[in-house]
């Protein structure tokens, strides 16, 4: 269950915790889970999957590719009117018990504070010393190959 996962997230029992896109949705705004607030959504989704699995999964040859072309299109055409989309807020509405407004959910960590100019400046000079040197090499060891070339014997 998820919500059990983000009790023990909460209680310090694990750093983290990966879940599904739509479970996150809604347990970001339960009490239970995140009545706070300082739960956030970190990352990025590990793998996006398609539906229809267990129609493939029974795929036969006889006229489950027909079935899975008829569905994909309904399904196709249900998403660009935005049916999904609806059902997914309408769904997060109801499930809604705690508010989070964004001046209290974007509270500034001073730790982590963005990367400016004056911090990259360094890597950068970095950088450009480290290819100055690779390039003095590469024409180091190409003057001394054509002084002193090497004869390859049978």
């Amino acid at each position: 269950d998820s919500s059990e996962m983000f009790l023990k997230l909460r209680a310090r029992q694990c750093a983290g915790v990966i879940v599904d896109v739509f479970s996150w949705s809604i347990l970001e705004v339960s009490a239970s889970i995140n009545n706070d607030c300082s739960l956030k959504y970190l990352g990025r989704p590990i793998r996006n999957l398609a539906g229809g699995l267990v129609s493939k999964a029974d795929y036969t040859g006889v006229c489950a590719g027909l079935m899975n072309t008829v569905m994909a299109l309904h399904m196709s055409e249900m998403a660009d009117s935005g049916f999904f989309e609806d059902l997914w807020v309408s769904r997060i509405q109801t499930e809604t018990t705690v508010s989070c407004d964004t001046d209290q959910a974007s509270v500034v960590d001073e730790r982590k504070k963005p990367v400016q100019l004056r911090t990259m400046g360094g890597l950068f000079v970095l950088h450009i010393i480290i290819s100055i040197i690779c390039i003095l090499e590469a024409y180091i060891r190409r003057r001394h190959t054509l002084k002193f070339p090497t004869w390859k014997t049978c």
